[in-house]
């Protein structure tokens, strides 16, 4: 809170993670494993803002964890694609929190689906 004080929007300290899934994927367990480990872990349900004495730190409720798509609006090749949602993601990755109006945890989905040899 009080680096961003002295710069606001800088993102030095965000932790952002990045995972390659293979295979089937069930977006609503996903969803609902990400919404387990926010309730678990109220860091992440937090905002920081000012208070009379110093900086105040809430909590928010446990909310649903929303899993924000990210499409291939252009219809890209794969390969291409591919390369356009890391783009993206890294985008995300950089923008800036508002740490007085949260949430300070978020989701984005790419999606990149290959064709198989069969139906290729």
């Amino acid at each position: 809170w009080f680096l961003d004080q002295l710069e606001p929007g800088l993102t030095a300290y965000n932790v952002w993670i990045g995972t390659l899934l293979r295979g089937a994927l069930d977006r609503a367990a996903l969803a609902r494993s990400l919404g387990e480990i926010v309730r678990r872990h109220e860091v992440l349900r937090a905002r920081y803002g000012p208070g009379e004495s110093g900086p105040v730190q809430t909590f928010d409720a446990p909310r649903d964890v929303v899993l924000t798509p990210l499409t291939n609006e252009a219809g890209l090749p794969t390969d291409e694609w591919r390369e356009e949602a890391k783009r993206l993601l890294a985008d995300r990755c950089r923008a800036p929190y508002d740490l007085a109006e949260g949430p300070l945890f978020r989701t984005e989905l790419a999606e990149v689906h290959r064709l198989s040899r069969r139906s290729a």
